[in-house]
C-alpha cells in the first residue's frame, strides 16, 4: 500500500456552520464521544471540531480512502 503526505485546511464557519445546522447529527457522525465532550468543553468547540476534521480528512486522502466508503469517520479518533 502506497501513502500519501499532504496538509488539509478546513475553514472553521463551515464547521461552526454545520454544528449550528445539523447539531448532534453531525457530530455523531463524523466525532467519537471522547472528541464530542473533549471539544464541547473549550470556550470555541467549533475551532477544535475543525482541526480533528481536517485531521481525519488528511488520513482519508494518505490513505487513499474515499471519504463516501464504509469507513466511518468517528472511526479515526484525534
Amino acid at each position: 500500500m502506497s501513502l500519501s503526505v499532504g496538509i488539509d485546511i478546513v475553514e472553521n464557519d463551515r464547521i461552526r456552520n454545520l454544528i449550528e445546522k445539523q447539531g448532534s447529527r453531525f457530530l455523531q457522525r463524523h466525532f467519537d464521544p471522547v472528541e464530542i465532550v473533549y471539544c464541547n468543553g473549550k470556550s470555541k468547540p467549533y475551532l477544535h471540531f475543525a482541526g480533528r476534521f481536517a485531521a481525519k480528512e488528511a488520513i482519508y486522502k494518505a490513505l487513499k480512502l474515499d471519504p463516501r466508503s464504509w469507513f466511518p469517520w468517528r472511526e479515526i479518533s484525534i
